[in-house]
């Protein structure tokens, strides 16, 4: 039937409802999948339209669970404007298949070398804050991961690629936590070649906050923070305006940052290391900075500065943690890099100090 139509008049192919839908916009909602082929045919420009909540075709059969229409679509040559296209919310594709945990949806997206999964909607969440990672990971993978068995992580992502997104049913890790809890750098490469090298998994939090890099940094394995750190500037590379969270001031548990952990756990090195990495990291400040910050705003130029002056849940920042350990070379290193220091007791250092007098 739409065949005949549209050899009498292609030009209802494009035409607008009232709601600024076109025939493709109608199809997609149904699951009409050979309709949206012949739509396509006579007028391609048709998945360039968006309606007036400015969602185009691909947009309307996520939301509507119309996955056949998805798939069909995803096939066609288009260009990445048109896939990670927002609309008025500034929800993308992937946004609606997260929320609506449409576990094929995400696979498709994600596994799509033209899908953005960093973009940033209007309140502020890009698509990994609706939890994507939503299989439980089967106990072959994670023994892989846990023993370092390249043979058998190799062998059960090629027969189930899938099972990359997946999370362990307590703690909530992804295979990328697991593999830089453990340290084995090779582990960590080929988990990420399977997630398409796909950096939001390096800032991905587990249920108790923590990212990979918090938990490489906790265990004290400089080579995989490197490691990470590294594919994070490799993604920014590429796409220069790739709107990402900054890895090295993202706080985890107990408020903690990267520098934190390190502090905490004496990692000299590794603490170092990081200050390094934070050098190399422009910083824009925001207005939440300004306002718990204040008295660094003028003085904080990096990243590098951020970690030095970032308190955590119990008010400390890195050379408070230091101080408290009575790590000397600790103290000593982070003294030289600090621009503005904070003397001040912390509100739980205060504390304890007042209970032992």
């Amino acid at each position: 039937m739409v065949s005949m139509l549209l050899n009498k008049n292609s030009a209802l192919a494009c035409k607008k409802n009232t709601e600024e839908h076109t025939p493709l916009h109608i199809v997609a909602k149904y699951g009409f999948t050979e309709a949206a082929k012949e739509l396509l045919k006579q007028c391609p420009d048709a998945i360039k339209v968006v309606d007036l909540d400015g969602r185009n075709a691909l947009h309307i059969a996520i939301v509507n669970n119309k996955l056949s229409i998805l798939e069909l679509l995803l096939k066609y040559k288009l260009p990445k404007e048109i896939l990670n296209k927002q609309d008025n919310d500034g929800n993308t594709l992937l946004h609606h298949a997260a929320r609506l945990h449409q576990g094929p949806s995400i696979l498709w997206l994600l596994n799509d070398p033209r899908i953005n999964s960093f973009v940033i909607n209007k309140e502020g969440h890009t698509a990994w804050a609706y939890q994507i990672p939503i299989e439980p990971m089967a106990q072959a993978l994670s023994n892989a991961i846990d023993k370092g068995d390249m043979l058998s992580l190799v062998n059960f992502l090629a027969d189930c690629p899938e099972g990359v997104y997946s999370v362990t049913p307590i703690r909530g890790d992804t295979a990328v936590h697991l593999a830089a809890s453990k340290g084995n750098d090779c582990v960590v490469h080929h988990v990420l070649l399977y997630t398409n090298r796909n950096v939001g998994f390096i800032i991905s939090k587990n249920i108790n906050g923590d990212t990979p890099l918090h938990l490489a940094v906790r265990a004290g394995h400089v080579k995989v923070v490197d490691h990470l750190m590294h594919y994070m500037a490799w993604a920014k590379e590429i796409e220069p305006n790739l709107k990402l969270k900054e890895p090295l001031i993202m706080q985890g548990k107990e408020g903690n940052t990267l520098l934190h952990e390190a502090v905490i756990h004496g990692w000299h090195d590794l603490a170092v290391s990081l200050l390094d990495h934070g050098k190399e990291v422009t910083w824009t400040a925001t207005e939440e900075f300004i306002r718990e910050y204040h008295e660094y705003a003028g003085d904080v130029v990096s990243t590098h500065d951020v970690l030095l002056v970032i308190r955590n849940d119990d008010g400390d920042t890195p050379l408070h943690l230091a101080v408290k350990s009575g790590n000397s070379v600790l103290v000593n290193m982070l003294i030289g890099r600090t621009k503005v220091m904070n003397l001040e007791l912390t509100p739980q250092y205060a504390k304890e100090r007042w209970r032992s007098c």
